[in-house]
């Protein structure tokens, strides 16, 4: 049974790693260019986002402007929704759930396969986290990604990285936290 589990693992993974389409997409509003990856139907912003809205929260790690570089910045959730670009939107937690299905069997190999050394070429980076508390934690370590979708009492949930339990999971967030954006194609 291990070795049906493990040739199911290695087949998704196959049909997963070789059926990518690569892309860009420009941002008009600041001449940004994303790299994007087409997974399954899917297509993602494969580099978190960098766009420096005029108003809304939102944060470079540690307020080192160096940071945005390599992990973009960090939005609170209401900022995330606004800021979009047209034709992209900030993804819904099932949309999460489906790059998870076409990326492994389980979650730590989702995880495997989906941070930046990943064979996805979704390139997760782990560029930590902000709280309400004004507390930046994590670069190097977790990420969380902000999700369109809200619990029952509308908050929102997040999609997220942590390298010490080598897995990613979904959590309730308090919407004033800072956390990465990965747009997906409408």
């Amino acid at each position: 049974m291990k070795k049906i589990i493990l040739a199911l693992s290695i087949t998704v993974c196959y049909i997963t790693c070789f059926s990518q389409e690569i892309g860009t997409f420009k941002d008009l509003r600041d001449g940004k260019i994303y790299k994007t990856i087409t997974i399954g139907t899917q297509t993602i912003m494969a580099e978190n986002f960098a766009y420096k809205p005029s108003k809304g929260n939102y944060w470079a790690f540690d307020n080192k402007t160096t940071n945005v570089t390599k992990y973009g910045y960090l939005y609170d959730w209401e900022t995330a929704k606004a800021i979009l670009p047209t034709g992209w939107h900030l993804p819904t937690k099932d949309e999460w759930k489906i790059l998870c299905s076409n990326t492994g069997t389980k979650y730590s190999i989702v995880f495997e396969n989906l941070i930046d050394s990943g064979n996805s070429g979704f390139k997760a980076l782990l560029g930590g986290s902000r709280f309400p508390s004004m507390k930046f934690k994590g670069i190097d370590k977790s990420t969380e990604f902000w999700s369109s979708s809200t619990d029952e009492d509308g908050n929102p949930w997040s999609f997220d990285f942590d390298l010490d339990f080598y897995t990613v999971s979904f959590g309730v967030k308090d919407p004033a936290c800072g956390f990465s954006v990965r747009l997906f194609k409408d």
